[in-house]
């Protein structure tokens, strides 16, 4: 009888315990599951703030260097404005310059593609004005050259015109000498010379009627 007390008794502490042990394990393996999940969670958290932190940077320099590349267009914007003065062929391009200098010179922002946009905007206005300096010098090239065609016309016809003229002047000279006389037909039919040298028609033809015409010099 005591043999099976204490059988029985055995038995149920011998059930006990291996419930206390699988209780123990199975506590044991859930502490190191909790653990590595909180760990994973953590890095996690720490990664994406330092992922934030980074673009955080990015984005400011973005926005300063944004800043930098507008203000350096509207130095180089002021610089065209004053040497386009009196060059363009299109005077309003440079009032629309003007206007984006002062749009551009009084934008104010914190994101960088802003800036952007605005240094681009006035960039188009510079190459406006650009185009119309461009324009200007060859307008004025073919005015210069077409003044200079013209001027070299107006040389060659009065070169034509003198040359013409010296070539008259021996003969105008050479009848003015005397060297040669004047003819001319009388009323009658007959010829009238003079003489050398003569002035003009005067006493010819005296005795034949009068001059029916005058034949000029030979």
């Amino acid at each position: 009888m005591n043999r099976k007390i204490i059988a029985t008794i055995a038995s149920v502490l011998l059930i006990f315990g291996v419930s206390a042990c699988s209780e123990s394990s199975t506590t044991s393996n859930d502490a190191p599951t909790s653990t590595s999940s909180s760990s994973k969670q953590n890095a996690e958290a720490k990664k994406k703030a330092s992922e934030k932190k980074k673009q955080e940077a990015k984005e400011k320099q973005a926005l300063k260097t944004a800043k930098t590349t507008l203000s350096n267009k509207i130095t180089e914007a002021h610089s065209l404005l004053d040497s386009s003065n009196n060059n363009v062929a299109d005077p309003q391009t440079r009032v629309d310059l003007t206007n984006a200098i002062n749009t551009a010179t009084a934008f104010t922002g914190s994101d960088s593609a802003e800036y952007n946009q605005a240094a681009n905007s006035l960039q188009k206005a510079m190459d406006t004005v650009t185009a119309s300096v461009k324009q200007k010098n060859q307008n004025d090239a073919a005015a210069a050259a077409a003044a200079a065609a013209q001027a070299a016309q107006q040389a060659q016809a009065a070169q034509q015109a003198q040359a013409q003229s010296r070539s008259a002047a021996p003969q105008q000279s050479s009848n003015q000498g005397g060297t040669g006389s004047l003819y001319a037909t009388c009323r009658d039919g007959s010829q009238s010379v003079s003489r050398p040298g003569a002035p003009n028609y005067q006493g010819m033809c005296s005795h034949h009627g009068g001059i029916a015409q005058k034949l000029g010099l030979r």
